[in-house]
């Protein structure tokens, strides 16, 4: 695939081929997250924002049926940008060893994922909690906070050496670690600035749609619709289609990264 000027404009491609597959995820993630709301579950964090194990035991869950979805459908994009092939026939084409072994490769992704979201509500969270309170019985502890912004950090330039695994399994190209380091060595500073960038991305994508969601809700309020069903059906769905932008988004970044180190 010959990629554009602008990232997002292969976003957009690779999301047009891959429209079923989308659809298909969107669905899935929008229907648990409905459920996640109906289904009473102990909350993640305490009173004093505290990881709680109950609620951590139902967020690792949840976390991990998402990851379905979101794992088919970064595995398609990134057969999107190799091969200008989408959908589900561009998967069951594929070399089903390669997909097999990239979709672990990003299932041990999700897990470190989600063990960051759980480090960065450990350390983090917690303590913002006990400055905006003012609570004298457990100061916070600047200590923890820069542990937590060093395993962020860790976290990210990990991420940024090995992206380019992926594609090098799905393109059948040399997955040795030895050769997978030497590529991210190359292109490290292309992924991690991009990286970076989505994180910043994320937080203006929740405000900018936040309008568009209540828009929606008067809409099928209007057409009789009550408001917290409205409510509750589009944050679900909105959140689906953020969240698969993403996985296409970071699966565009790592086959470019290792297209370009392949030069």
């Amino acid at each position: 695939m010959k990629f554009k000027s602008w990232i997002i404009q292969d976003v957009f491609d690779v999301l047009w081929l891959n429209r079923s597959v989308v659809a298909a995820a969107v669905s899935w993630l929008a229907l648990f997250a409905v459920f996640d709301a109906i289904v009473p579950h102990p909350a993640l964090l305490g009173p004093d924002g505290v990881l709680s194990l109950g609620g951590t035991c139902w967020f690792v869950a949840r976390a991990l049926v998402d990851a379905v979805a979101l794992i088919v459908v970064g595995i398609s994009a990134q057969l999107s940008c190799l091969t200008r092939q989408g959908g589900w026939g561009a998967i069951l084409a594929a070399n089903r060893k390669a997909v097999l072994c990239c979709s672990v490769g990003m299932w041990g992704l999700a897990v470190l994922t989600i063990t960051m979201v759980l480090v960065y509500q450990q350390f983090f969270v917690a303590d913002i909690i006990r400055v905006l309170l003012g609570s004298s019985r457990e100061p916070s502890h600047s200590g923890r906070l820069l542990i937590g912004a060093f395993i962020l950090v860790g976290f990210l330039g990990v991420i940024a050496l090995v992206a380019n695994w992926f594609a090098a399994i799905l393109a059948g190209a040399d997955r040795s670690m030895r050769t997978t380091w030497q590529r991210g060595r190359g292109t490290f500073l292309y992924v991690i600035w991009r990286l970076v960038a989505v994180l910043l991305f994320l937080p203006v994508i929740s405000t900018l749609i936040v309008p568009v969601i209540g828009q929606m809700v008067a809409i099928f309020h209007v057409l009789g619709i009550p408001a917290d069903v409205a409510v509750l059906g589009v944050r679900a769905l909105a959140a689906g289609v953020i969240a698969c932008f993403v996985s296409m988004l970071l699966s565009v970044i790592f086959v470019r990264a290792f297209v370009i180190s392949l030069k």
